[in-house]
């Protein structure tokens, strides 16, 4: 069978390098091609599931409508349904036709006949619909009566303003995070990885422009224009949103953005007790989170930046890339700023001056400028968090000081050895049955050894000579605990491992 990469320059839909360049991408965020592809505006998603259906000589729906009777509900157990995220469609002639969206599952077919004493006829659906349905049938409850699905294109006929288009998206389904409006195109979602085109007429200039109008007082519109950006609270039909309004030349966008759920408590991270009391105890020094794209930066220090909150009085200066969500105060007063705000060293030290803080927090930190005030700050007896994009921990010092001159690069390892506290290194990595993901971490914790490593610049050796100590407790651990509890398959172990042999020497694989 044909990889999806060579069939995509089969069609001319990618080009070698851009391939390449998406490959690349995939090593760094472990997401599926077809999702990159569609992510990056190559192909719809209704487009990618036709060239995958072909690939696999599935037949694809473009499910508008769909009734589930009682009867077909009594022939299937909800569990295998949850278990294997399918939905039934029909059953005919002793054939069950079954929608899939994760063509992974196709291994597990004759397993599920078997578990069903049927013969199954895999469907390839939309990931949003069998969510839909999946959620709904729960609610249902399961078995008790007809079930009638309809698609949100069904559901969204008829035109909508905007406030009650924005809430019928979200009542369709309230885990999508981000709705993207532009001119001349019809909406995007944003869940999870999944970035999908809603079915709706496109939105004109006059119909943003009107939205604007609506939404933005005349200081904000002012804003818009001169700046190019502003960003509105709104509440609409009991669910919080911002909205995010772009100019960019004469065309206008816009990002709505979901807040209609509470941060995520710190406890639904399932940290152990062997990093809380590194984390959750505010100690001077600096604490690295380090991350690729896509695996829960801002969520993770903002569930942080919570749980200070409700526990202690502390002032907290959080420097974001952008306003997403205000952290309202609750013990503490807190602070945020946006990072294009900062545009030197010593603005950066005439805030912390103003505010004086006694813990920082900086999102996705680009460069080492800052780290000067970084350094004076903790040095001074307070903490830092930072979190950093990046793929492991010696990686993410290397990254952020590749720009230095030589005797700049000794000067900040030096600094840096002195004043990190501990580096958090973290993925959400996939269930396997295709529900929410686990987020799996490792963390490496200053020491005698890890300063001397940092101060000869000798950053490798942190992998192969603290990695799997006491003072380096490796992703390994998690993932074979979860490999042994089949919670997760093989294969995400091998890809998400940064020592495979360490994986399968925890998970006792042999051979």
């Amino acid at each position: 069978m044909k990889k999806l990469g060579e069939i995509l320059l089969e069609k001319k839909i990618l080009t070698k390098e851009e391939l390449a360049q998406l490959l690349a991408k995939q090593q760094i965020t472990r997401e599926r091609l077809g999702d990159l592809v569609v992510k990056s505006g190559f192909l719809t998603t209704e487009s990618l599931l036709n060239i995958v259906a072909e690939q696999y000589g599935l037949q694809y729906l473009n499910l508008k409508e769909l009734v589930i009777p009682v009867t077909l509900q009594k022939e299937i157990n909800f569990e295998i349904l949850k278990k294997y995220r399918v939905v039934p469609i029909k059953l005919e002639d002793k054939k069950l036709f079954l929608g899939i969206n994760d063509v992974s599952l196709l291994k597990d077919i004759d397993e599920i006949a078997f578990n069903l004493g049927k013969t199954i006829v895999p469907v390839l659906l939309s990931e949003i619909s069998i969510d839909r349905i999946l959620v709904d049938l729960e609610k249902l409850p399961y078995g008790t009566k007809d079930y009638v699905f309809k698609s949100l294109e069904l559901i969204m006929q008829g035109g909508k303003d905007f406030d009650t288009l924005i809430a019928t998206i979200l009542d369709y389904d309230n885990k999508i995070e981000r709705i993207f409006i532009k001119e001349n195109a019809p909406p995007f979602i944003k869940k999870s990885n999944m970035v999908e085109k809603i079915p709706y007429d496109s939105f004109t200039k006059s119909q943003i422009l009107n939205i604007i109008k609506e939404v933005c007082d005349e200081n904000e519109r002012r804003s818009l224009v001169s700046n190019g950006f502003v960003s509105v609270k709104r509440s609409i039909m009991s669910k919080r949103f911002t909205l995010n309004f772009y100019k960019e030349k004469n065309s206008f966008f816009i990002l709505v953005i979901n807040n209609s759920s509470s941060f995520l408590n710190i406890s639904n991270f399932k940290l152990g007790k062997d990093i809380n009391k590194y984390l959750l105890e505010p100690a001077r020094g600096i604490f690295f989170l380090i991350a690729p794209f896509g695996h829960g930066k801002s969520s993770f220090m903002t569930s942080i930046i919570d749980y200070l909150n409700s526990i202690g009085r502390y002032n907290i200066l959080y420097v974001v890339d952008r306003f997403n969500e205000t952290i309202r105060n609750n013990k503490s007063n807190i602070v945020q700023i946006e990072k294009s705000l900062i545009k030197d060293r010593a603005v950066f030290n005439e805030i912390l001056n103003d505010f004086d803080p006694n813990i920082l927090f900086i999102d996705n930190i680009e460069s080492s400028e800052m780290f000067s005030n970084v350094y004076k700050f903790v040095e001074a007896g307070r903490p830092a968090y930072i979190s950093f994009e990046s793929n492991s921990i010696p990686s993410s010092v290397e990254s952020l000081l590749y720009k230095e001159s030589e005797s700049s690069y000794k000067y900040h390892l030096n600094r840096l050895a002195d004043n990190v506290n501990i580096f958090i290194n973290f993925r959400l990595v996939p269930n396997k049955n295709g529900q929410d993901k686990f987020f799996v971490y490792e963390y490496c914790v200053n020491s005698f050894k890890l300063k001397k490593i940092i101060r000869d610049n000798a950053l490798n050796l942190i992998h192969t000579q603290i990695r799997g100590t006491g003072d380096y407790i490796p992703f390994e651990m998690q993932l074979a605990e979860l490999f042994l509890n089949n919670l997760i398959t093989y294969e995400v172990a091998e890809n998400f491992s940064l020592d495979v042999d360490l994986f399968r020497r925890q998970a006792k694989i042999s051979g």
